[in-house]
């Protein structure tokens, strides 16, 4: 194998082991990323979960205290009815005064003019309505805490990407400009170590001993040396790429190689080189 190539084969090997290192770094990053941000969550949920219910205990025993105080409120009842009144109600003609807890348990009810005094703890839930209202309001905070992180990261990542192409775009033009200066002081022919015979011109190779193109049409898998023993519209072919695609026409030939030669598969690298 040439000299030449082989140097440059070396060259584009390191090309693909840098840029598969950067690419290995750049989603090693993406991985930390993702399990901080899982960590973050799962950390975020078990605080707001625990601030859910002490915050909804302290709501439901500050309610149950209020409430407890409004059964304490100060209330009259009568002689005769069976309700009991604020100091200022209109229907109160005689004045017992007592609290709302206590005419409650003597079998009174809310005047329904005055309405003083109506709340019943048996009837309410404090500390289940206020884990309620904290959980509500934890879940809020939790999906906003959510969407924030995950377009941080997404920016983190973005920004990520970004310096990985830069980096591998940087190398790639390197070797680019590597590769085109090698190409212009030595020749691809040379590069490859072609035979003598090998020429190249306009882009495509010729052969000083024999032709190196065959004729193929629209349909059938065969590839002819004879332009005539095409039907139709034919078209001409680097023989070496037909290898295993098509087969040789039986009249107007017998010869045909049967696998690429060294110089040849040489030739197809650098040009994917080059184009890269």
């Amino acid at each position: 194998m040439s000299t030449l190539f082989d140097e440059i084969a070396d060259k584009n090997n390191d090309l693909i082991n840098k840029s598969h290192e950067i690419t290995q770094e750049y989603e090693n990053h993406q991985t930390t990323i993702a399990k901080r941000a899982e960590h973050f969550i799962i950390s975020i949920a078990v605080i707001l979960v625990i601030f859910s219910i002490v915050f909804g205990i302290v709501i439901g025993c500050t309610l149950y205290k209020h409430e407890v105080q409004g059964l304490h409120t100060e209330c009259y009842t009568t002689n005769t009815g069976k309700c009991y009144h604020s100091a200022s109600c209109g229907y109160l003609h005689s004045r017992n005064k007592t609290n709302v807890y206590s005419a409650i348990k003597r079998g009174y009810t809310s005047c329904s003019r005055c309405s003083v005094g109506t709340l019943d703890v048996s009837d309410k839930n404090e500390i289940g309505y206020g884990l309620l209202t904290a959980f509500g309001f934890s879940i809020i905070v939790f999906a906003w805490i959510f969407i924030k992180k995950n377009k941080t990261d997404e920016k983190r990542n973005n920004s990520l990407k970004k310096e990985k192409d830069q980096k591998i775009e940087s190398i790639e033009f390197e070797f680019k400009s590597y590769l085109l200066n090698m190409v212009r002081e030595n020749g691809i022919l040379r590069i490859i170590d072609a035979p003598e015979h090998i020429q190249l011109m306009n882009g495509k190779l010729y052969s000083s001993k024999e032709n190196l193109y065959r004729y193929i049409g629209q349909q059938g898998k065969c590839y002819h040396l004879n332009r005539n023993c095409v039907k139709g519209v034919a078209s001409e072919v680097l023989i070496y790429d037909l290898i295993g695609k098509y087969y040789p026409c039986g009249k107007c030939q017998q010869y045909y190689p049967d696998q690429k030669p060294e110089w040849y598969k040489r030739y197809e690298s650098l040009c994917l080189m080059l184009k890269m």
